[in-house]
């Protein structure tokens, strides 16, 4: 990530007189096959936006070098990069699996919500507050390995039985981590404010 936004840095992308996103998500818009999310922002007229656009993608990509150094920081850069990542896909249609496949090397599995005290992100609201964290962790378990044996019995890939390409997925179950680690935060760190 920090070579990339030391690229971008070093190519005058903080220059206030240009759009380099603008520019890129043009480009891939005329060359490729743009989704709806593409179609609504190719109306958005706002100059400053787009450069706004510019300097969280460079701040955010070399941030990173900075983030690595304390855990917190490093969660938070890598639930946020989920996000852009997400963004990235829905305008420019570029996946960036590998990107967020890196971050998992990073997580912590052994604090994440479900696996150590049940889904406890909104406590009053989640259905799973009564179950143990290991009947959680066995259906997941159990659910993987089923879909798994269902497309090798009809021998068809799993992104194809689930009609939507594995790496896009990935995505999805990322944003979904990082929304709830994100929101998490933000409670915890609001409730020790009132609290």
């Amino acid at each position: 990530m920090f070579t990339s936004g030391w690229a971008k840095v070093s190519t005058g992308w903080l220059d206030p007189m240009t759009h380099s996103t603008y520019g890129h998500f043009v480009y891939y818009y005329v060359t490729g096959g743009p989704c709806w999310v593409a179609d609504l922002a190719l109306r958005i007229e706002f100059a400053w936006l787009w450069k706004l656009a510019d300097w969280f993608t460079a701040v955010l990509e070399i941030g990173f070098l900075f983030a690595v150094f304390h855990c917190r920081a490093m969660y938070i850069f890598m639930a946020i990069a989920c996000l852009f990542h997400l963004s990235v896909w829905l305008l420019f249609d570029i996946v960036f699996t590998h990107n967020i496949i890196t971050y998992g090397a990073f997580v912590r599995y052994s604090t994440l919500p479900v696996l150590s005290q049940g889904i406890e992100v909104i406590p009053k609201l989640h259905p799973f507050r009564f179950i143990p964290a290991w009947v959680l962790g066995w259906v997941i378990l159990a659910t993987a390995f089923l879909m798994t044996l269902v497309a090798l019995l009809v021998q068809r890939p799993l992104a194809s039985l689930l009609h939507m390409p594995l790496n896009k997925m990935i995505i999805l179950l990322s944003v979904g981590f990082s929304c709830a680690y994100l929101v998490g935060l933000f409670t915890r760190h609001s409730h020790s404010h009132s609290g």
